[in-house]
């Protein structure tokens, strides 16, 4: 994720900004990466807190729900793949 400051949140090129550093592809491979469980979901969950302040943030933030949708979608694939995984110990 590119690290943007603070004070640009809501701003002009915000949403342009976040949609260029925040993309569907990285989304899936905060999913597919291998890492545990606990490590992911709090990759994703920062990802969409992110994504949140900055649809409050803009104007022009409801162009990012989008992306918010798939980060959340990719959230809850996670939790029934971790909940399937736990199942069958």
């Amino acid at each position: 994720m590119a690290e943007k400051k603070s004070e640009e949140i809501g701003s002009e090129t915000d949403v342009e900004l976040t949609a260029n550093a925040i993309t569907p592809r990285q989304i899936t491979s905060l999913v597919v990466d291998g890492k545990p469980f606990p490590v992911q979901k709090e990759a994703l969950l920062k990802l969409i807190e992110e994504l949140k302040q900055r649809i409050r943030a803009s104007r022009r933030g409801k162009d990012l729900e989008p992306l918010l949708q798939d980060a959340e979608h990719a959230l809850a694939a996670l939790a029934a793949q971790d909940d399937e995984v736990s199942r069958r110990r």
